[in-house]
């Protein structure tokens, strides 16, 4: 698998980091390791990704509502950019598997 394929760039995009891109964060996650085409690996991938969103958009303060709120949006809007790369690292496996299949 190509290195540079097996990177998932997490980017923050929040009402913060729009007005402010000095607190925008950014994390890459590699799933060089993973088997994309097992259930297992896509779990992991997921998992790995879900952990990066949260420790990119913070945590809340608990009597906050508007930071709660601002949370959330942060979690949501980042889940949903990295969506098309997650789908594209899991295409990608499945093509791999395909060429693979292919050349015996």
């Amino acid at each position: 698998m190509n290195p540079i394929r097996s990177l998932i760039p997490i980017v923050l995009v929040a009402a913060i980091a729009a007005a402010n891109p000095a607190h925008a964060e950014s994390r890459t996650i590699s799933y060089a390791d993973l088997d994309l085409n097992s259930p297992e690996g896509q779990a992991v991938l997921d998992s790995r990704i879900a952990n990066a969103v949260r420790q990119v958009c913070g945590r809340a303060f608990p009597t906050d509502l508007q930071s709660r709120r601002e949370v959330d949006r942060c979690r949501s809007q980042t889940l949903a950019e990295t969506q098309a790369q997650r789908n594209d690292a899991f295409a990608q496996a499945h093509n791999d598997r395909i060429q693979l299949s292919a050349r015996r």
